[in-house]
């Protein structure tokens, strides 16, 4: 069976699994109206649940739908009854509802009474076999999306736990590449990735540690990544191998578990195992044709 993946609000994404397993990739608004036969549409994120193009779900033998990380929230904001109208209909058209982890799962059927399948995502990039030797000056890796660093993703606390933490490098990134904006200029411990980081495990080998701090979240792809080249990773959503802080953290505790990370005596390897199983392209592939 052939595979469309798509999103309305999650594209890259959904063009980047089309990419790592060979299929097709189309924009929302250029999905076919009409049915066509041995196709499945695997959607990366509800987002929208009124959106008027969810009348192009029926034509399609087969639908896969991910939750993504603001799915919930947009749900919650629906009416009980508009909610369960939408599970009904997307039910009777054969949708199959998948989360990235077990997490996830278990809270979208406490909430809505859903099941869900899981489906593990793969990286596009490629890692060692082992665990790369950590960098001799500890340093921390940040995505941070240059758009909504400030209201999703824990900009402030970071900050100020860089400035706490003078010994140690935090290396800022984002999928366009980042440029130090005016409260970063003169912090000698920021540096700035300006380019798109093009080979994560080459990037990977000066970082020894990652840390994300989100409002909302699912199984980041940071989070994998880093696992997956046996470095540490901190998080404020429960992920296997990662250090969980508080939701709403407090500086001096993040002060003070990097602290102890620096302390620890080699990589990540416990968690690179799981993770290079899970999240293998092999994996992925063999989940995706179990369900279609």
């Amino acid at each position: 069976m052939n595979i469309i993946f798509s999103s309305i609000s999650a594209p890259f994404f959904a063009e980047y699994m089309a990419k790592i397993t060979n299929e097709k990739y189309m924009k929302w608004q250029r999905v076919p109206l009409y049915r066509k036969s041995n196709t499945c549409l695997f959607l990366v994120g509800l987002y929208f649940p009124k959106h008027q193009f969810y009348n192009r779900i029926s034509h399609f033998k087969r639908i896969i739908i991910l939750f993504a990380g603001s799915d919930i929230i947009r749900l919650n904001n629906m009416s009980k009854k508009d909610r369960n109208k939408l599970f009904d209909k997307l039910k009777r058209e054969g949708a199959i509802y998948a989360t990235e982890s077990p997490e996830i799962r278990d809270r979208i059927k406490k909430i809505y009474n859903l099941d869900t399948k899981i489906i593990y995502l793969p990286s596009k990039h490629n890692f060692p076999k082992d665990p790369m030797p950590l960098p001799d000056r500890f340093s921390i890796g940040c995505y941070m999306p240059n758009t909504s660093k400030k209201m999703f993703y824990g900009y402030k606390i970071i900050m100020e736990v860089i400035k706490e933490l003078k010994d140690v490098d935090f290396y800022f990134y984002s999928l366009k590449g980042y440029d130090a904006n005016k409260e970063e200029n003169g912090i000698k411990n920021i540096k700035c990735i300006k380019k798109p980081i093009s080979n994560m495990s080459d990037f990977l080998k000066d970082i020894s540690c990652g840390i994300r701090i989100t409002d909302h979240d699912t199984y980041s792809m940071s989070a994998i990544e880093y696992n997956m080249a046996g470095r540490w990773f901190i998080n404020n959503h429960p992920m296997p191998y990662c250090d969980k802080v508080e939701h709403d953290p407090k500086v001096e505790d993040v002060v003070k578990l990097i602290r102890e990370i620096m302390k620890r005596d080699g990589c990540n390897v416990e968690g690179k195992k799981l993770y290079d199983i899970n999240h293998s392209l092999k994996f992925f592939k063999k989940t995706i044709k179990k369900l279609i």
